[in-house]
C-alpha cells in the first residue's frame, strides 16, 4: 500500500500525491467553488480514505512482521487525513449555513423584525440538521457570519481543515471585546502559526494579542464578566448531579484551596483511625471504607451549602 502523509491527496483508485502544499480539497476554500462542488470534492476525499483503510485491511492480513510497523505508520497517516478531512467537512457546513441566512434574510426584507426572525428560524433549522439545541444553532449561524469577514486566515484554514471548529469558535470568542480591525489584527498574526497549534495554545496567544492591542476592552470585559457570577445545576448519570460555581478567578481559586485542605486533613484522619475489624453497632456489619479528599470535599461542601451542617 501506498504510504498517505496528512498533506497527500487520496484519490478515487487510491493512489496518492505527496506534496508539501495542502490536499487537493484546499480548493474548497475559494469563494468561487459552490457549496455543492465543495461536497463532492470532500466526499470523493472521504471516500479515497475509507478505500485506503480498507487496502490496509487486506494488507494487514498478509503482512509480515516486518511490514507491520510500516503498515501502523500508514494507519496513523489515514487517522491524520481523516482529521482534516472532519475539520474541512465542517468549514462546508458553515459555508452552507452563511448561506442559508444570507439567502432567508434576503427573502424577509429590509425591516429590522423580519430580519431578527429571519436569522432566529436559520437558527433552529441549523439546530435541529445538527442535533443539537436552538441556542446552539444560533451560535453556529453567528460564527459562520463572522468568520468570513473578520477571520478570513482562520475561515480559510477551516474550509481547507488545518484547523478545527473548535479552534475558530474559540478565536471568535477570546477577540469579541475587539474591534472588526483589531479583530483582524489577531487573525493576520495567528493565522500562520495556527496549524500548529492546540486550542488552548491558540487561544492564549489570542489573548495575549488582544490586550497588547486593546487593553482597556480587554479590562471592561473582565469587569463585565464579573456580573454574570452564578450558581448553576446540571444532572449526571446514575442520580448524580454537578453544582457549578461561576465566579471571580480569586475567590474561586480560594474558596477551593480551602476545602481541599480541610478535606485531606478529615481523609487523612479518618484513614489513621480506620479499623478493617471494626463492626458498625447499629448494623453489625464490617465499618465502611474511610473516604477519599475528594469525597469528604464534596460532602462538606454540600452540608455547608444545604445548611445540614
Amino acid at each position: 500500500m501506498t504510504a498517505i502523509t496528512p498533506m497527500a491527496v487520496v484519490t478515487d483508485d487510491s493512489t496518492v500525491v505527496v506534496s508539501g502544499s495542502p490536499p487537493a480539497w484546499s480548493e474548497t476554500a475559494s469563494p468561487s467553488v459552490s457549496v455543492s462542488e465543495s461536497q463532492s470534492c470532500l466526499v470523493r476525499s472521504l471516500v479515497g480514505v475509507r478505500h485506503a483503510c480498507a487496502v490496509a485491511r487486506l494488507t494487514d492480513d498478509r503482512a509480515d512482521a516486518a511490514g507491520s510497523v510500516v503498515w501502523e505508520a500508514e494507519l496513523v497517516a489515514i487517522i491524520a487525513e481523516a482529521e482534516n478531512l472532519k475539520h474541512a467537512l465542517a468549514g462546508l457546513q458553515a459555508r452552507a449555513t452563511d448561506e442559508l441566512r444570507q439567502a432567508r434574510t434576503a427573502a424577509a426584507g429590509p425591516g429590522r423584525r423580519a430580519q431578527d426572525q429571519a436569522i432566529q428560524s436559520v437558527a433552529a433549522e441549523v439546530g435541529l440538521a445538527r442535533r443539537v439545541s436552538p441556542w446552539w444553532g444560533g451560535q453556529y449561524v453567528a460564527a459562520a457570519r463572522l468568520l468570513p469577514r473578520e477571520l478570513p486566515h482562520t475561515w480559510g484554514l477551516l474550509l481547507t481543515g488545518q484547523i478545527s471548529e473548535t479552534m475558530a469558535r474559540g478565536l471568535i470568542a477570546e477577540t469579541g471585546c475587539l474591534t472588526a480591525e483589531d479583530r483582524a489584527e489577531v487573525d493576520r498574526r495567528l493565522g500562520p502559526h495556527l496549524p500548529g497549534l492546540t486550542v488552548r495554545q491558540a487561544c492564549g496567544r489570542a489573548r495575549r494579542i488582544a490586550a497588547e492591542l486593546d487593553n482597556a476592552a480587554v479590562a471592561t470585559r473582565h469587569s463585565t464578566a464579573v456580573k454574570g457570577r452564578r450558581v448553576t445545576v446540571r444532572p449526571a448519570p446514575d442520580q448524580m448531579a454537578y453544582l457549578t460555581v461561576l465566579g471571580p478567578m480569586a475567590d474561586v481559586i480560594g474558596a477551593y484551596a480551602a476545602i481541599t485542605a480541610h478535606a485531606t486533613t478529615i481523609a487523612c484522619a479518618e484513614r489513621a483511625s480506620f479499623d478493617p475489624d471494626a463492626v458498625d453497632p447499629d448494623t453489625g456489619e464490617l465499618a465502611m471504607e474511610p473516604r477519599t479528599a475528594a469525597q469528604v470535599a464534596a460532602d462538606t461542601a454540600l452540608e455547608l451549602l444545604s445548611g445540614r451542617n
